[in-house]
């Protein structure tokens, strides 16, 4: 069930691309990147204000201990509560910026082929949302529904496992001390 919401998202992705254009794509793909990169360098900081202003609830840290042990949970928790925050404000920021930009994408001779490039662009955006989302269910413990759902999936699997390069960056980004 989990592959088929997977690869309908990637369709809707390539749709959406498709629909928005490589020059509206690029933003919106660019507005990933450089919310990601955002996130990677400020979110440790943004992770220290948060620690004296957000509780960690208790079922999030008894959970994690016994699955992640010797590694500082609390400070993992807030580096991802300010990742995913980061993330979502630098992301919409540059969306509002980027549709301003919208106009150019109509021009006779540049829409067809604005439009092929902006479906393979919008199937990347939406693979590097769903890495995201699928890496921080995967951190999260492991309760009867989340093994459940994954269980019989292959396509979660390939994607976190042969994406190494963002695989290792979150684990360096929220686990290191």
């Amino acid at each position: 069930m989990v592959d088929i919401i997977i690869a309908l998202l990637l369709a809707a992705g390539a749709y959406l691309g498709y629909k928005r254009g490589l020059i509206m794509q690029i933003f919106y793909l660019g507005t990933i990147v450089i919310g990601y990169v955002v996130s990677m360098l400020f979110s440790s900081r943004l992770a220290y204000l948060f620690t004296s202003m957000i509780p960690i609830p208790t079922d999030v840290t008894d959970g994690l201990e016994g699955i992640y042990k010797g590694l500082n949970i609390p400070t993992a928790y807030y580096r991802i509560v300010s990742f995913i925050v980061l993330f979502i404000v630098i992301r919409l920021i540059i969306q509002i910026l980027a549709q301003t930009l919208g106009v150019v994408r109509k021009l006779p001779l540049i829409k067809i082929t604005d439009r092929y490039l902006g479906a393979i662009l919008g199937f990347v955006e939406i693979y590097l949302i769903v890495f995201v989302v699928l890496y921080l269910v995967t951190v999260l413990p492991t309760p009867d529904w989340k093994i459940a759902i994954f269980k019989d999936s292959v396509l979660p699997d390939y994607i976190i496992q042969n994406t190494p390069v963002l695989s290792k960056q979150f684990i360096s980004l929220f686990f290191n001390k």
